[in-house]
Parts: C-alpha cells; sequence; structure tokens
C-alpha cells in the first residue's frame, strides 16, 4: 500500500507544484482503445484514435485523417504520421479539471484541452479512406 501510495504521488505531484506530466505509459493506458477529442480555446481541434501497438489515427476538424504512430521520449509522446514524417512531441498534463496537451516548448495559450474520450471509431475522409 505505501508503495502504490509513493507510486501515485510521484506521477501526480502535490497542489502547488509543477502541473503533472502523465508519464507515456499512462498515457498508453487511458488511450490504447479510445477516441480522445481535442479542443483548443473551446472550439474543436481534432480527434485521435489509439490502437494496440501503438499506432493511431488523427483527425482534423476538417475531417481528413492521417495514420500514424507514437513512441515515448522521456516523459513525452511523440508522433510521426505517414503523410507527414515530422515528429511531433507532447507532454500530456493532468489538470484539476482533466487533461491536456502540450506542445513540447509551446506556452500554456497552445494547449489542446481533451474534451472527451469514447470508444468510437474515427469516420475518416480523403482519397487514403476511399472517400
Amino acid at each position: 500500500m505505501i508503495r502504490a501510495m509513493a507510486l501515485v504521488l510521484a506521477l501526480f505531484p502535490v497542489a502547488g507544484h509543477a502541473q503533472p506530466v502523465v508519464p507515456p505509459q499512462v498515457f498508453e493506458q487511458m488511450s490504447t482503445g479510445k477516441t480522445l477529442y481535442f479542443f483548443r480555446n473551446g472550439t474543436f481541434f481534432g480527434a485521435e484514435q489509439y490502437f494496440p501497438d501503438r499506432r493511431s489515427l488523427w483527425q482534423y476538424n476538417g475531417g481528413e485523417c492521417l495514420e500514424g504512430n507514437w513512441f515515448e521520449q522521456g516523459d513525452l509522446v511523440c508522433f510521426t504520421y505517414r503523410e507527414d514524417p515530422r515528429v511531433q512531441c507532447w507532454h500530456f498534463i493532468k489538470k484539476s479539471n482533466g487533461y491536456v496537451a502540450r506542445g513540447d516548448g509551446d506556452p500554456p495559450e497552445l494547449d489542446l484541452e481533451l474534451g472527451a474520450i469514447d470508444t468510437q471509431p474515427l469516420n475518416c475522409t480523403g482519397p487514403a479512406f476511399g472517400a
């Protein structure tokens, strides 16, 4: 029990300290088999469906999708997409009212707020998806 409590305290620092970064292993547990919906300043930004083996499918708010993979780099969750091979790394941060994704080196004003999680597959458009 003490060991479990120490782990919880290490992963989620006490209020008043730096915002707790969700470790990639915890992110994997909360995302695999689910679709996460992201918002910026209250406006829908996009959604990402997560599959086993750290595969993902990102959908922009216009419906176009990109097939990707993610990997951990320290406490960052990093993505590459087949159509855009640039590496994009994010911290997933636990806040008092939910979670946000913050691009590595980005200011908090650019955070993507996690607005919802469900198990519904994305409905993708574009040539790669038969639309």
